[in-house]
């Protein structure tokens, strides 16, 4: 916890924080969130509907389930979808520099 509030503090103090600099904060505070017992359900707002009680706990391991697979297709799909910017970024690099030519 020290640690991660150590390097927060000095990316935050940072005067300009470009693309990599937001990556690594927003990493940093999603790894702090690993720490608790459930991580899938750290940014989860309590629900004010109230809940009917059933007889058994399947419905709420059913919840529990469905909300950690949530939780990691969320973290699928955000790597996946930086990985693809940073390809496209890259792309034009090597399509302006004249490495790359269709045909």
């Amino acid at each position: 916890d020290t640690a991660y509030r150590e390097r927060l503090a000095k990316l935050e103090a940072l005067r300009k924080c470009d693309n990599a600099c937001q990556q690594l904060k927003k990493d940093l505070k999603k790894a702090h969130g690993y720490i608790g017992k459930k991580p899938w359900q750290t940014g989860r707002k309590p629900s004010t509907k109230r809940r009917r009680r059933t007889t058994s706990d399947d419905s709420s391991e059913f919840e529990e389930w469905t909300d950690f697979t949530h939780h990691q297709w969320e973290a699928i799909l955000s790597h996946g979808k930086s990985r693809a910017v940073d390809f496209q970024v890259e792309f034009s690099k090597m399509i302006s520099e004249g490495l790359w030519e269709d045909g």
